[in-house]
């Protein structure tokens, strides 16, 4: 009886250290898989779905209880899967993973801050690391341990994650740019020994970069390394900027200290900074857009096909080019030369989604606003009012406008009052939409007065907390 006890308790001991050791094992070997959003060790299957995800939420508090008395912002929206938020309470600022229907799936409570989307699996947080549904943090297992993460977004070209590696040996310091997709294989590679990079320093380069603070999704004119729609990312130098255009592996060097912006649509890129230009993919400029100079002190935006101007060309018979909308050979499609037209804040005019919401003063300077088609008649005739902020919806727009009495009402591309949400502001600098958005299933989420609201296509809010 005596020996049947021993075998008894030497039989459970052996069962605990042998769970123990599997924990052990288990929590050492965790590296993330992008392709399953898991770690390697579990193999589980791929991406979370926001809607399977809801089926199962008993065991989740909703957005409003983790909210409390505080505010959430929208930051990286992605409800395919799940979205990023941030929580504000005035003493800190976490970081939340939710889903469409307002579920919290992880609350960052210690501090850790998402700097990018959620998506196959995981996100990107300020520490370098990858963290899944749960808020396991992980390492990417295909990444080699050399290569530091520069940008982990969802672009035109799918979900890339950019990596740069530097290598420095006697006659010099090289830094190779990768963007892989999310099994691992290369997408785009170049490095700073191709002649575009010649008047950068590797070195100062790669520092920049990496104490950048993984702040790789701003869009800003010093961030070191951006996205600039399309199939077109920008290098920032100390004297320069190097511009590299990954579906033909086409790179382009332009020497500026002060600022450089081009944006790409539909393979045509569009130059504002130091000068307004027109480049096709190979970035060779086309020759209409020689001299040719704004009158205006806003920016100009190719959206659409289509650039608002009010321009002249600068040499020959100083053509002007009156206000209106223009195609890349600068062929007039919409004349709006009879308007008094206006930045909205300091945002110019562009389509979205065949509509131009426009900011008009009359001759006595009282303001007016008014939505325009693309064939240059009026969805919504002029009217007395301050545009201070415009979204796009699956098929339109909506406008939010302020009275004499500071009053807002939010318009849709037919002129639909939205009463919902209305006397409501969306969050975000004035203008053309400053802060995040998403388009889901028909219906727009954004954030309105530090609430994240769904909006569905016929003008029915329903706030997630």
């Amino acid at each position: 009886m005596k020996n049947l006890k021993n075998i008894v308790l030497f039989t459970i001991i052996s069962l605990l250290l042998f769970c123990g050791c599997s924990q052990e094992n288990k929590s050492a070997s965790d590296t993330v898989n992008p392709q399953d959003g898991k770690s390697v060790s579990e193999q589980q299957e791929t991406i979370v779905d926001s809607e399977k995800a809801a089926e199962n939420v008993t065991d989740k508090m909703s957005l409003l209880e983790a909210v409390g008395e505080g505010h959430v912002y929208l930051t990286f929206p992605n409800f395919d899967e799940l979205s990023v938020g941030e929580i504000r309470d005035g003493q800190s600022n976490k970081s939340v993973l939710f889903d469409a229907q307002g579920m919290v799936h992880h609350l960052f409570e210690d501090g850790s801050r998402v700097v990018s989307g959620y998506y196959n699996g995981m996100c990107l947080l300020s520490n370098g690391m990858m963290a899944t549904e749960d808020g396991t943090q992980l390492l990417v297992s295909w990444l080699p341990e050399n290569e530091k993460i520069i940008r982990f977004a969802k672009d035109e070209e799918g979900v890339l994650l950019w990596s740069i590696k530097r290598e420095d040996g006697i006659d010099g310091t090289k830094v190779t740019f990768t963007a892989r997709k999310m099994d691992g294989s290369i997408c785009f590679q170049c490095d700073t020994t191709q002649p575009e990079f010649s008047e950068l320093n590797p070195n100062d380069l790669y520092e920049t970069l990496v104490n950048a603070g993984y702040d790789m999704n701003a869009e800003g004119i010093s961030t070191p390394f951006i996205y600039c729609g399309g199939t077109l990312y920008r290098v920032r130098g100390w004297n320069g900027y190097v511009f590299i255009n990954i579906a033909n592996g086409k790179l382009h060097y332009i020497s500026e200290f002060n600022a450089c912006q081009i944006r790409m649509e539909n393979g045509v890129m569009f130059q504002t900074a130091p000068s307004i230009r027109v480049l096709d993919d190979d970035f060779n400029e086309l020759p209409e857009w020689k001299s040719i100079k704004s009158q205006r002190s806003g920016t100009p935006v190719l959206a659409e096909e289509l650039i608002y101007l009010d321009a002249r060309r600068d040499t020959g018979e100083f053509e002007k080019y009156p206000s209106g909308f223009y195609d890349i050979h600068l062929n007039c499609i919409i004349d709006l030369s009879q308007y008094n037209i206006q930045p909205v804040t300091t945002d110019e005019p562009r389509f979205m989604n065949g509509y131009a919401a426009l900011q008009m003063l009359n001759p006595d300077g009282v303001p007016f606003w008014g939505i325009i088609r693309k064939d240059g008649t009026w969805s919504v005739e002029p009217q007395k009012g301050t545009i201070k902020s415009i979204y796009p919806t699956k098929d339109g727009l909506l406008v939010t406008v302020s009275q004499e009495n500071d009053y807002y009402t939010t318009i849709n591309q037919v002129g639909q009052n939205l009463s919902d949400v209305e006397t409501f502001v969306f969050d975000g600098v004035n203008g053309y939409w400053n802060s995040a958005y998403e388009i889901y299933n028909e219906s727009l989420y954004a954030t309105i007065n530090g609430e994240i609201v769904r909006i569905d296509k016929n003008g029915s809010a329903e706030f997630l907390c």
